[in-house]
């Protein structure tokens, strides 16, 4: 509202506020006040508080001329909340009032305040320029330069259909006629001298305080319930002073709680993903995307688990008081997932939620992602930040970077079943890649130790050390040499399968795994570009290059075989710990790119060993020590070779894998609860099977199941995000 013209009496025949309309058209003698803000019409410059000006939605600068109705209600636009009767409110179709539709330019390099600046010859992403510098632009709109913004003259701004109906409906708050706008959430707080927090749910959950007596200082707890049956899920958040070094020993004590839980002293838990460490979008040690599966020996309830674990994580002799009367939800498989957040002052935030794993299991639906925007981080914050939305629309470049990645496998008789596993997930693991548009190449290589005098009908085992398996060996012999030494393509599925059954050479008992990883990346350097003659067998110029260890043992490389001693304990003696960071540090110096000798190393590092705890069907591997470190150190995560099936944890690596090469990276960490996103102004679900997800540690969107895009391909990303 603006009073630019003076009080009191009208005059009919003036405009007294100059927004292109006569005082009598703004019924100034009855004192009309459309908006309800005690300042007339006449005296108004947006009549109707849309935040849209009234010399916008006049039509024309001429006051002389009838006031605009483009819906030819009787409602002149100025006092229309919904000019165009689309069922769209013209302050969500222009979000700024600003009158151009998103970065859409009317002429060709025209500035348009708030977007970037584009060539005197171009115009908005999906339109043309005719005439050179200062010529027009078409079309008016494009849905690729919106911005999730629509004409509110226009019912069908973008020739896709009804405005409330494409794509840019999820940028605007769900109606009726809009059922897929914009998610909507609810804030819940703690004050900084209790928990500190700002927890963002679904408006649909459920949230308790709960009160802990005899808990530490400067503790808070709080349960929360996704009540509905599409989103059976449980959780809770607690504030607890700091125990661990970082965020990754704090996770371990999240881990080491459920396994003294009663649930876990009654039931197999094992630990599908370690998390991946990095920080929060508020600049504090994270660790997200924490993953454990739980099976008690008999059915339990989900609220009964909860208060389970909460009471294992804060420790006697806390009792926890005024939990909700959840609804009954019995499982005999649950699934946590979590984040933890370690804070400055010395407490860490523990963000938990439990599901079934059928929901889990679950393609469609938004049961899933409940319980993975838990353990994304982003739902949190410190109490008092607020949020705000963002709309944004992309075109997604097939350009995205390659990968190669590096399978480093323990052939031992006792990885048998694991190589089987992994072997039998192929199949989908390489057709996911292949829908995705992926450019991917995949090298296998064992665990030869160097100084092996085993020989082979090729010659001595010594020379498999990081070589890479290329062949399906005649008569499948345990000690084939693998065939070229080179990566395997996209369409070379099978032979991955029968390679990382099978790799290269014979380890013979030995299994050094270190040596072989690095030897793996050290003798595919350096890098080379398109048409190289060395393409096949080198890391690629600008590709991610990842490295997955798999093992049920402990290194016995030279210089790390002292770990052998420490292969049951869960956590290392100081000194040996310390030894460990040191022996590892030109193995962490080469993958974090910093060879003088093997420049462009640069991966990430995960591992599928041991870890600590039973196994639930096979015995007590070694516990990974050196191998956790390592992944710990370079960005990885850590996944439970007991597992009966690896196939979930291979789908987190896939999806680390896409979301490394996806185009769609966003400019803001999204509270990732909040996100619609649309392709060519279709809604798609949250869903690997024909959908999105969201991979928090990338910070991208990542399309599944869709096939390759056209190239023109429009998506449309709502979400929101905490303020900065």
């Amino acid at each position: 509202m603006l009073r630019d013209g003076p009080p009191g009496a009208c005059d009919e025949a003036q405009d007294s506020d100059h927004d292109a309309l006569l005082d009598r058209d703004e019924a100034c003698a009855r004192g009309r006040d459309s908006d309800g803000d005690q300042v007339p019409d006449y005296l108004d410059d947006d009549s109707d508080g849309d935040g849209i000006t009234d010399a916008i939605e006049a039509g024309d600068a001429d006051p002389q001329t009838p006031a605009s109705d483009t819906d030819h209600d009787n409602v002149a636009d100025a006092i229309d909340l919904d000019s165009d009767n689309d069922g769209v409110l013209d302050a969500l179709e222009d979000h700024d009032g600003n009158a151009h539709v998103g970065c859409c330019r009317r002429s060709c390099g025209e500035v348009v305040a708030g977007c970037a600046a584009v060539a005197a010859d171009a115009c908005g992403s999906g339109q043309q320029c005719t005439g050179g510098a200062g010529g027009s632009c078409g079309p008016p709109a494009a849905f690729a330069c919106a911005q999730g913004e629509s004409d509110p003259r226009l019912t069908d701004t973008f020739g896709l259909g009804l405005d409330a109906l494409v794509g840019s409906g999820v940028c605007v708050p769900s109606t009726p006629l809009n059922p897929t706008g914009r998610r909507e959430l609810t804030t819940h707080t703690s004050p900084a001298l209790l928990g500190d927090w700002a927890l963002v749910l679904d408006a649909r959950a459920s949230y308790t305080p709960l009160s802990a007596s005899s808990a530490p200082a400067g503790s808070a707890a709080a349960a929360f319930d996704f009540v509905e049956r599409s989103q059976a899920t449980l959780g809770f958040i607690a504030t607890l002073p700091r125990q661990g070094a970082d965020a990754p020993a704090e996770a371990t004590r999240l881990i080491d709680a459920v396994r003294n839980s009663t649930i876990g002293q009654n039931g197999a838990v094992s630990l599908r993903a370690s998390g991946t460490p990095g920080r929060s979008h508020d600049g504090f040690e994270l660790v997200s995307k924490l993953v454990i599966d739980l099976a008690p020996t008999a059915t339990w309830r989900l609220a009964d688990v909860r208060k389970a674990l909460l009471e294992a994580l804060i420790g006697a002799p806390a009792v926890i008081q005024g939990w909700p009367a959840s609804p009954r939800i019995d499982a005999a498989h649950l699934v946590l997932r979590a984040s933890v957040v370690v804070r400055a002052d010395g407490r860490v935030v523990f963000l938990v939620a439990l599901t079934t794993r059928e929901g889990e299991d679950a393609a469609e639906g938004e049961l899933p992602w409940v319980a993975e925007d838990v353990a994304s981080g982003t739902l949190l914050s410190r109490a008092g930040r607020g949020w705000r939305r963002e709309c944004e629309t992309r075109i997604p470049q097939q350009s995205a970077p390659p990968v190669d990645m590096i399978w480093v496998i323990d052939e031992s008789g006792s990885m048998s079943d694991n190589r089987d596993d992994i072997a039998a997930n192929a199949a989908a693991f390489f057709g996911q890649a292949l829908a995705a548009g992926l450019d991917f190449r995949m090298g296998v290589t064992n665990v030869i130790p160097p100084d092996s005098s085993q020989w082979g009908d090729e010659g001595s085992i010594q020379r498999t050390v990081g070589r890479f398996c290329s062949r399906v060996a005649v008569g499948d012999k345990n000690d084939d040499a693998g065939g070229e030494d080179r990566f395997l393509l996209p369409s070379e599925g099978a032979i991955f399968a029968y390679c990382v059954h099978n790799p290269p050479g014979y380890e013979g008992g030995d299994e050094w795994g270190m040596t072989n990883a690095r030897r793996a990346v050290e003798q595919h350097l350096p890098r080379v570009g398109p048409g190289d003659p060395a393409l096949p067998r080198r890391i690629r110029q600008g590709a991610e290059l990842l490295v997955v260890i798999v093992t049920d043992e402990v290194p016995q490389d030279d210089g790390l075989d002292y770990l052998n001693g420490s292969s049951t304990q869960c956590v290392l003696e100081s000194a040996t710990a310390a030894r460990v960071r040191t022996d590892l540090a030109p193995y962490v110096e080469l993958l974090e790119g910093r060879s003088s000798s093997h420049p462009g190393g640069e991966a990430v590092v995960h591992v599928i060993g041991g870890l600590c705890g039973e196994c639930a069907t096979r015995g007590q591997p070694q516990i990974a020590h050196g191998y956790l470190d390592l992944s710990h150190a370079l960005g990885g995560q850590a996944f439970d070779i007991c597992q009966s099936d690896l196939g979930p944890s291979l789908q987190v690596i896939l999806e680390e894998v896409l979301a490394k090469g996806s185009p769609l990276k966003l400019p803001h960490v999204p509270i990732s609860a909040s996100l619609r996103v649309t392709l060519d102004g279709r809604v798609l679900p949250r869903s690997r099977a024909g959908g999105f997800v969201y991979h928090a540690a990338a910070n991208a969107i990542v399309l599944l199941g869709l096939g390759r895009l056209e190239a023109d391909s429009v998506v449309t990303i709502s979400y929101a995000h905490w303020g900065e």
